[in-house]
């Protein structure tokens, strides 16, 4: 019995040993199989993360396009306001002039421009300046109700004052 004692023990010296070795087999693959998983992981988390960014970008560079829509709309309304209050019509001023001529650097109306466009479009298109008309003397609303005329057939029909 001593024999095949020892050969069982030996056939379970080998086994214990093909077993250390093929766990250190697995564990190296699993190793080799697992940095593969995370390199594909990083690699999938590397094109979300640009894919993200490229739609934050792409948002981001709608938000501005709208919002420089908005400023330049802005600008175009207070250069409109300028021009109506100098007696002209804008689309007079804008066919001598862009916009953005008329802009200083820091985003607001340049009165010295905007002068120089107004008394362009005078000139080139021949619109005269307008006359104020004053009326002379001063005037109170406080004279009371004018006290209406009285022509000959009214007063003909009307009672006499005593």
């Amino acid at each position: 019995m001593s024999d095949t004692t020892m050969t069982d023990a030996t056939d379970a010296t080998t086994d214990a040993g093909e077993t250390e070795s093929t766990t250190e087999v697995d564990d190296s693959t699993q190793t080799g199989i697992e940095a593969q998983d995370e390199t594909e992981a990083d690699d999938g988390k590397s094109g979300g993360r640009e894919a993200r960014y490229r739609k934050r970008a792409q948002e981001a560079e709608a938000q501005r396009d709208a919002l420089s829509a908005t400023v330049e709309r802005l600008q175009l309304r207070q250069v409109e306001q300028v021009i109506t209050a100098a007696g002209l019509k804008p689309a007079a001023v804008f066919a001598v002039a862009e916009l953005k001529d008329l802009i200083a650097d820091d985003g607001t109306p340049d009165e010295s421009k905007l002068d120089a466009a107004v008394q362009t479009a005078r000139d080139r298109l021949g619109i005269p300046r307008p006359t104020i008309q004053r009326q002379m003397g001063m005037r109170s609303g406080a004279s009371g109700h004018p006290q209406p005329k009285r022509d000959g057939w009214s007063s003909a029909f009307s009672p006499r004052d005593h």
